[in-house]
């Protein structure tokens, strides 16, 4: 009944929270009403309305000021010669053709016809890890990207180095020759 401001309590389930005064009530229908009913409740309600009026008023005041700025931009740069008319937007186009997609493939797949497409580019491709064919459309989406995705190289471990390191080995007892110039 009291909805948009008077919730259950996050953490405890036998109150009620009124979002408004910040206050936990108990779950009693009087105890409610009398809240409701209060000086405070009622005043702060109404500077809601009055911030949810004035926020409308100031929307509608920037999106009559966008509108004006940019048919004054549009103007411009016709006047310039410089306007192009905009594309419709492509992807909107898209998303018809994805869902036209999405239901052909649901058809297929209550076929059986997907299934048997996995299979076949599965063959194609030479996979051998898979023996059964793909009894889904998950299965067989999860064949054509390990069908198209290019196997990772693994790289054979090399021996360590010692790269920036400067060692030198002393000959015990032996002096080592001056080097020649």
């Amino acid at each position: 009944k009291y909805e948009p401001q008077i919730v259950p309590h996050e953490v405890h389930k036998k109150f009620l929270y009124c979002t408004l005064t910040k206050t936990t009530l108990p779950m009693d229908p009087k105890k409610v009403e009398l809240h409701v009913n209060s000086k405070r409740f009622k005043t702060l309600v109404e500077e809601q309305e009055k911030k949810k009026k004035e926020q409308a008023v100031k929307e509608e005041e920037k999106k009559a000021l966008k509108a004006k700025l940019r048919e004054k931009r549009i103007a411009a740069a016709k006047a310039a010669g410089k306007w192009v008319e905009p594309k419709a937007k492509a992807g909107v186009k898209k998303k018809i053709g994805a869902k036209k997609k999405a239901k052909a493939k649901a058809g297929k797949a209550a076929k059986g016809e997907v299934a048997a497409e996995g299979a076949e580019k599965a063959e194609k491709a030479g996979s051998e890890s898979s023996a059964a064919a793909p009894t889904s459309v998950k299965d067989s989406k999860k064949l054509r990207r390990a069908a198209t995705k290019p196997k990772k190289q693994v790289k054979e471990p090399q021996a360590p180095t010692l790269k920036g390191k400067k060692v030198k080995k002393k000959a015990k007892g032996k002096a080592e020759p001056a080097p020649s110039a």
